[in-house]
């Protein structure tokens, strides 16, 4: 038995913990599975009903609020579904279709999730106290299952999935690439452990970049998975829990801060600047203009990071001041935010962007996204867009109104590159015409993991224009 003081998310709890299957001291990993147990134990029982209205807020409107009643970890979004990694619960599916209804239409219940990513049909899973990797079929929403699971030899922290690889931030057993190309039979193709202790990881091209508790981000050459091989490191004051990159540059949840760093030389990352929280940093995930932050009583922060070196706070939401009301993950599309709270879900809505982020940056000639025409038009149109630069591209158009919610799925498959066109009939997908007034309509090309395209490669990219329906 070992018998220990912890200063975990502002509170002074002390803590015995009997480790039996590991002899870890989890307070000097700085895991934070450790938090999330501690505050497990001893939690009572949440009232499903509970006032969902803030006690602050700036630039930031509550949409929605979905009630777990136990501990929503973090969340994955794909199409109109929220998949919440929950303590207690396992996985719930959540139909977000209706943002201010958002409705349980499915559970995988048979692990404690921590975090989790979405793709395809699957959901790959964090789980602690058996620790490992779960893959979850999620191709009928209503009834996921397990199709592949994996031991992990540290208590896993974070995850991220490029191609067909799952990356781990593995606590003290460091960065661990899984190979997830057959779900039903993941295996670890390589592992970077040298003495650091990761707490979340984003990939980027041929390069990891983890946050490493204590020494803040590490950065690690990926290109061969079996062999990975750090290239350069930056230290940053405080606990790193987490990592978001974009462009040249890495964003870190650290501590009471978001720490901007430059990692345009891998070998060589500089911090540009930095912003502090009223509170401790737990997630981060990065889009457009904005990094958002999961910041436990201080709720999400919207944080403007348009000039890296001086990013300023442009929005925020508190959730409140009670036990329940601790922002530990979110997830970010279009103008729609998703926190996961302990106690639940809530859907916000970033009063500052109009819904579709238009990744023009990372966007290159060979994907072009054409006017529509006629515009305005009544009562059909034609979208033409051209690809080039591969054999074969996963393929989205999708259109939305300005409220940044989607109204129609035009495609969505594989397609050679050529010139093409889609025409939308100005119908919603479930058939029924929709009103007048100007809608958004967005190409999103990807090359990554395409059958046919050989190992995956390349990356995401969208482009978005508007168009005018006029009855």
């Amino acid at each position: 038995m070992q018998t220990f003081i912890t200063h975990t998310r502002g509170l002074l709890i002390l803590c015995v913990l009997i480790f039996t299957a590991r002899n870890v001291n989890a307070q000097a990993q700085g895991d934070r599975s450790l938090p999330y147990l501690v505050h497990k134990g001893m939690k009572p029982k949440v009232n499903k009903n509970v006032s969902i209205a803030a006690s602050d807020s700036s630039n930031v409107t509550l949409i929605g609020f979905f009630a777990t009643g136990t501990e929503a970890n973090n969340v994955a979004v794909k199409d109109t579904i929220a998949y919440v990694a929950d303590g207690t619960l396992g996985v719930l599916v959540i139909d977000i279709s209706d943002p201010a209804n958002p409705t349980q239409i499915g559970v995988y219940g048979n692990r404690y999730a921590y975090d989790i990513v979405v793709s395809g049909n699957y959901a790959y899973v964090l789980t602690y106290f058996d620790n490992g990797l779960a893959i979850i079929d999620i191709s009928n929403s209503s009834m996921p299952f397990e199709a592949g699971f994996m031991n992990l030899p540290g208590i896993p922290q974070g995850i991220f999935l490029s191609g067909n690889y799952v990356y781990v931030a593995d606590g003290s057993s460091g960065l661990r690439i899984i190979d997830i190309s057959d779900p039903t039979n993941p295996t670890e193709a390589g592992f970077y452990d040298d003495n650091f202790n990761a707490n979340g990881v984003s990939v980027s091209g041929n390069y990891a970049y983890v946050a490493d508790v204590m020494d803040g981000l590490t950065i690690i050459d990926i290109s061969d998975p079996v062999n990975p091989v750090e290239t350069g490191s930056y230290v940053t004051p405080l606990i790193a829990e987490d990592v978001a990159v974009s462009g040249n540059y890495a964003y870190i949840a650290n501590g009471d801060s978001l720490r901007i760093i430059d990692i345009s030389d891998p070998f060589n990352p500089t911090e540009t600047g930095y912003y502090g929280t009223d509170s401790y940093a737990l997630d981060v995930k990065e889009s457009g203009n904005y990094a958002y932050l999961a910041a436990e009583y201080a709720g999400i922060r919207i944080i403007d990071i348009s000039d890296p070196i001086n990013p300023n706070e442009a929005g925020y939401y508190v959730f409140g001041n009670g036990a329940y009301d601790v922002a530990v993950g979110v997830a970010v599309r279009g103008n729609y935010i998703y926190a996961a709270v302990y106690g639940g879900l809530y859907i916000l809505r970033n009063d500052l962007v109009t819904g579709i982020h238009d990744n023009l940056e990372n966007l290159p000639e060979a994907f072009r996204l054409a006017q529509n025409y006629p515009n305005p038009f009544n009562p059909e149109t034609t979208i033409p867009f051209v690809l080039s630069g591969s054999p074969l591209f996963r393929v989205r158009v999708e259109i939305y109104n300005i409220l940044g919610q989607r109204v129609r799925s035009l495609l969505n498959t594989v397609m050679p590159g050529g010139e093409h066109s889609v025409r939308w009939d100005g119908r919603n997908d479930g058939g029924n015409p929709v009103a007048s007034g100007v809608y958004i309509y967005r190409l999103r090309v990807s090359t990554a993991g395409v059958k046919g395209n050989g190992a995956a490669r390349g990356g995401v990219y969208q482009h978005t224009r508007k168009m005018v329906l006029l009855r």
